[in-house]
């Protein structure tokens, strides 16, 4: 790759040859150093579409930084000495790649050495791009199957990189456009649903009529619940909020490159995001399945609040793709204690916890989604009056504290949020729904971190605790705990307000159940793992180089156990219902509002 790379701007540059080295060689070592910040974060390397929304990146610039390493400036350090010797050898009058002194012509119809030394570099370059054309093409021949890192480790980084973006890459065909029924007997087929049992002691649609109210908070990872450090309880008002619901404590994120912006998609739609970029940034432009047009059949207006530019990920396409009446950003809350990219948590629940009220005033019934923000990596923005946890050894100087008191604050301004709705008589007709959109807290990098992270699990930190994110489901009236043990995911969501609601969705695709049945578990552990990773009702499995070949975790404790012998049937079902689901989203109608450059589709304050 690098010979060809060179190659080709001494063959198209010569008369500047050495400038645009220099640019081509920083060029690769800033693409190296996004990819390596990347894979430290979210420990998966990007696809074309996570590099595309390098735009993004302005917005976390400080979460970032936090990331940097001063060894990653070992990929620039080419750069000065290469510059060193081209200056050096201008100096001295002489060819940097040759050696010799220019001036030097042919006698007698000779060529010179150079013309030979550049024609010899062109077909030594030439098989350099037909090898690396031949190793991208077996690349992307298997890619969707394998993890990118042990794809990486064995072909190249640069094969890897290339093989993904010269196109979508390949994935399992689908049996052609489906119809809505069709979609949905094919999806419980694969799920393997059968007439479900309740677990729950109410009856479908117990809750008909009442307003939703779903709070998604930022990185809240299962672990932080009940946690303590110091003697200082982490999350005492979701604590007291579970012993009065449902609590479904084996819940798991379902992001792909998307994040936040994915959770938001996947809770509302029942879908899973796109395995090579961002739901908000792919399937915005569909009219897409969702709860707010389920509601809206029965007279519900719908409305987010987010305290970031709804231009932030794409929200201000996503949400009129998914039918919400409107939304609240950050030109509604302002920049007021400002935490992160936007207003506090505590401006979030205020001035949303106000036009709530005026909502319930009015009659009509609502559903309300508040995505929080304060508790965003790296978990430093909290003002100093705001941190309230102790941190104690082995919590003190490590990001797990850190981590730890943000999560504290958030639920802080959760519960004052949830007294105001029990004060006014407002939860007694709520069903209010709390869950974590991914995980906070990365791989540990240092002793101190394996010491703070053994302290919080009880075990060393998987892969599967990252997937665990709480899930709380409180409904009108509810007054007793009811903690239920079978996994869930947040594909799951939609169909339990359903449930809840007694809404018919007979005629809307979902991949997920209600939680408060039972039935075939089985669902995507989400794209931030190799394709087919899988959450079923014992384990949690991510495939390595092969279906067959990868890492397995008890879905209860975490932790390793020995790979299931019906893995790749599995994770062979979990492709399926994956290329499914994004060949149904692809089938939906554009948007008859839509427009790439419109940048307020939906009213907004």
């Amino acid at each position: 790759f690098a010979l060809a790379t060179y190659s080709a701007v001494d063959l198209f540059f010569p008369d500047m040859r050495f400038r645009a080295a220099i640019i081509a060689d920083a060029t690769i070592s800033t693409l190296l150093l996004a990819v390596v910040v990347y894979a430290t974060y979210y420990e998966v390397l990007p696809t074309r579409a996570g590099l595309a929304a390098i735009g993004q990146a302005a917005t976390v610039s400080v979460s970032i930084a936090s990331l940097a390493r001063p060894v990653y400036l070992l990929l620039f350090l080419d750069i000065p000495l290469l510059v060193w010797w081209v200056v050096r050898s201008r100096r001295r009058g002489v060819d940097p790649i040759t050696g010799r002194r220019p001036g030097v012509v042919a006698v007698q119809g000779l060529r010179t050495p150079y013309v030979y030394q550049r024609r010899a570099v062109y077909v030594a370059a030439l098989c350099a791009v037909i090898v690396f054309a031949s190793v991208t093409g077996d690349v992307r021949s298997g890619l969707d199957l394998r993890d990118g890192k042990a794809v990486t480790k064995t072909r190249g980084l640069a094969s890897y990189l290339v093989a993904g973006a010269i196109g979508p890459l390949p994935t399992d065909e689908g049996t052609g456009p489906l119809s809505p029924l069709q979609v949905q007997l094919e999806v419980d087929a694969l799920r393997g649903e059968t007439t479900n049992a309740r677990v729950a002691g109410f009856t479908s649609g117990s809750a008909k009529g009442a307003n939703v109210i779903v709070i998604q908070v930022e990185a809240l990872q299962a672990a932080a619940i009940g946690a303590k450090v110091g003697g200082t309880s982490i999350t005492p008002n979701l604590d007291r909020l579970i012993s009065r619901s449902w609590y479904f404590p084996n819940h798991f994120s379902g992001i792909g490159r998307g994040t936040t912006s994915d959770a938001e998609f996947v809770t509302n739609t029942s879908l899973y995001p796109p395995p090579d970029g961002a739901a908000a940034l792919m399937y915005s432009d569909r009219e897409l399945t969702s709860l707010p047009r389920l509601l809206a059949k029965e007279g519900y207006g719908s409305y987010t609040f987010h305290t970031n530019t709804a231009a932030y990920w794409n929200r201000s396409q996503l949400y009129p793709a998914l039918g919400f009446t409107r939304y609240y950003d950050k030109a509604f809350f302002g920049d007021a204690e400002k935490i992160a990219f936007g207003a506090s948590d505590r401006i979030l629940f205020s001035k949303a916890g106000q036009k709530l009220d005026a909502l319930n005033r009015s009659g009509r019934p609502f559903y309300a989604m508040l995505v929080t923000m304060s508790s965003h990596f790296p978990f430093t923005e909290i003002p100093a009056n705001e941190r309230k946890v102790p941190l104690v050894p082995p919590y003190a100087g490590t990001i797990e504290g850190d981590y730890l008191t943000e999560i504290n604050y958030a639920d802080r301004q959760i519960g004052r949020f949830v007294d105001d709705l029990e004060r006014s008589g407002a939860l007694q007709n709520t069903v209010l729904v709390i869950y974590g959109d991914h995980f906070g807290l990365p791989e540990a990098r240092s002793a101190g971190e394996v010491a703070a992270l053994e302290a919080l699990l009880g075990h060393d930190y998987t892969q599967a605790d990252r997937l665990n994110t709480p899930l709380i489901v409180h409904l009108p009236g509810q007054s007793r705990a009811g903690v239920v043990q079978r996994p869930v995911g947040q594909i799951d969501i939609m169909p339990t307000i359903a449930d809840a609601l007694g809404l018919d969705m007979s005629s809307t695709p979902h991949f997920g159940v209600s939680a408060f049945t039972t039935g075939g578990t089985l669902f995507s552990a989400g794209g931030l793992l190799p394709a087919g990773a899988y959450v079923d009702q014992s384990v949690v499995y991510a495939p390595g180089d092969t279906l067959a070949q990868g890492q397995t975790w008890d879905v209860s404790t975490r932790s390793p156990v020995d790979a299931p012998s019906q893995r790749v049937s599995q994770a062979s079902r979990v492709r399926r219902l994956l290329s499914d689901s994004r060949a149904y989203v692809e089938s939906l109608p554009q948007r008859a509002d839509y427009d790439p450059n419109a940048k307020v589709v939906l009213p907004s304050e």
